[in-house]
């Protein structure tokens, strides 16, 4: 969906993708599930260096004699997330669509195929005659970042989307990451713990505020994402007022879901679009 005036979404604009935890489940969530070995849960989210995560992986790989079919095995049983295919394929009409993941090429590719094969740039294993995994290659130890920057040498604009904490250093050379609706979430997700606003403010904005600064988003848009976030959760937050209003008008809270939460997405959807929208202006 071009915008003239925002001039966004043109085959100069490529949207870098993170692959696992944003458009499919994390592959090793699904080696630990298969296995029963809980350490191989761990993610960039629980040991932020990739390097020292691919290490600790590799150690319990050979303490229990797993092999890359057992990765793949499971890399296999893995569905895309609910609706990733459709929006992909929705984003592929008007920018070229780049998945930049640290996964590898060997373990990675049944996904591929089920997201229509797009521009996979990630790492390589190495692996034996005998399929053990004896280590790996990184292209860079910000191949996301570098990647951006190689395509905006050659005169392309570069949008991002990431969940993990590796996904940061492609936000800070991105045109613009979505880094905002991400912020939505989080507040919507706080306020089940804090469900106090003024609390929610005096907790958060020293972090968030300066996180925002050093991703380009100006501090009113986090603000934003404050107030909808909030406002828009209070809606079914079971630790705020609601359910003490509706035990006053004798209302269900599951009664009330039922009729609120049509009313809540459709909020929500136009929410992520006015915020995406205002970080262009």
């Amino acid at each position: 969906m071009y915008h003239s005036e925002l001039k966004i979404g043109n085959n100069m604009d490529i949207v870098c993708f993170d692959m696992e935890g944003t458009l499919t489940p994390e592959i090793w969530e699904q080696v630990a599930l298969d296995t029963g070995i809980e350490d191989l849960n761990k993610t960039t989210r629980d040991i932020p260096s990739y390097s020292d995560l691919m290490d600790y992986r590799l150690e319990i790989m050979k303490k229990h004699n797993l092999k890359l079919a057992d990765v793949l095995n499971a890399t296999k049983k893995l569905d895309l997330l609910d609706g990733a295919l459709q929006f992909l394929n929705e984003v592929r009409k008007e920018f070229q669509v780049v998945i930049l993941s640290d996964t590898f090429h060997e373990i990675a590719y049944p996904l591929m195929e089920k997201m229509g094969y797009p521009l996979l740039l990630c790492h390589k294993l190495d692996v034996d005659e005998h399929g053990n995994i004896l280590g790996y290659k990184l292209r860079d130890s910000k191949a996301k970042r570098q990647a951006i920057l190689g395509f905006q040498s050659m005169g392309y604009r570069c949008l991002a989307a990431g969940d993990s904490f590796n996904d940061l250093q492609m936000f800070e050379v991105a045109n613009k990451g979505f880094f905002i609706n991400t912020m939505l979430y989080t507040y919507g997700g706080l306020s089940f713990f804090i469900p106090s606003s003024s609390g929610m403010a005096v907790l958060t904005m020293p972090i968030m505020s300066p996180l925002g600064d050093g991703l380009g988003v100006a501090r009113e848009y986090i603000v934003n994402a404050y107030q909808y976030g909030m406002g828009l959760f209070a809606f079914i937050n079971p630790t705020g007022l609601i359910l003490a209003s509706l035990a006053i008008v004798k209302v269900g809270y599951d009664k009330w879901l039922r009729f609120i939460s049509p009313l809540v997405l459709m909020l929500l959807f136009l929410t992520m679009v006015l915020l995406t929208i205002s970080v262009y202006l």
